[in-house]
């Protein structure tokens, strides 16, 4: 299932400052530090020594990837203050090849999810996706940054579309928290 919920916002209102996975609640945080043990096996596994997240918030998900050998790092967010600074559809274009992208909360934010995987897949090596994959009854999400609600198998279709194959996918379910997500965490090649 891929359910577009609405349309675009205003980006520079929404993103006027760094995203802070810490004011969120333990969910959001339980889902950080999935997303870390996840960057940290597939860098590992996959020996990446660059990596970029352009999506990164406060960058604790790529920073996490530092000592299994993620030195060359590229961070980048639509708010001000990181090296490069814009809408991920634009900013994906600007950095080099990289071993490992890290792309955690963000996809759901798009107009273009699927042309933002693939522009992705142009430019890295493996991949951490992360994302919602339903909320409380699967009713509409009460995230009004959120365009787009799917399941697993619909993220899974696109990550396909894309070129992406997944090699270990983790949940983490903060509805047990009464906050409103089953989360995704995807390891891609």
């Amino acid at each position: 299932m891929i359910r577009r919920l609405r349309g675009l916002p205003d980006m520079e209102a929404t993103y006027r400052s760094p995203h802070d996975h810490r004011i969120y609640g333990h969910g959001h945080h339980l889902r950080v530090e999935q997303s870390k043990l996840v960057a940290c096996w597939l860098a590992e596994k996959s020996g990446a020594v660059s990596g970029a997240d352009l999506s990164c918030g406060n960058g604790a998900v790529l920073s996490a990837t530092e000592p299994v050998g993620v030195t060359a790092t590229h961070f980048g967010d639509y708010a001000p203050g990181w090296p490069y600074q814009g809408p991920i559809e634009q900013t994906v274009g600007e950095i080099p090849l990289v071993d490992l992208f890290v792309c955690c909360e963000t996809l759901e934010h798009l107009d273009g999810p699927v042309d933002v995987l693939g522009a992705i897949r142009e430019k890295a090596g493996n991949l951490v996706l992360g994302t919602p994959v339903g909320t409380l009854g699967d009713s509409e999400d009460g995230n009004g940054e959120h365009l787009w609600q799917w399941d697993r198998e619909g993220v899974e279709s696109m990550l396909s579309d894309t070129g992406w194959s997944p090699v270990v996918y983790m949940s983490v379910d903060s509805r047990l928290l009464n906050e409103p997500y089953l989360y995704g965490i995807w390891g891609c090649v």
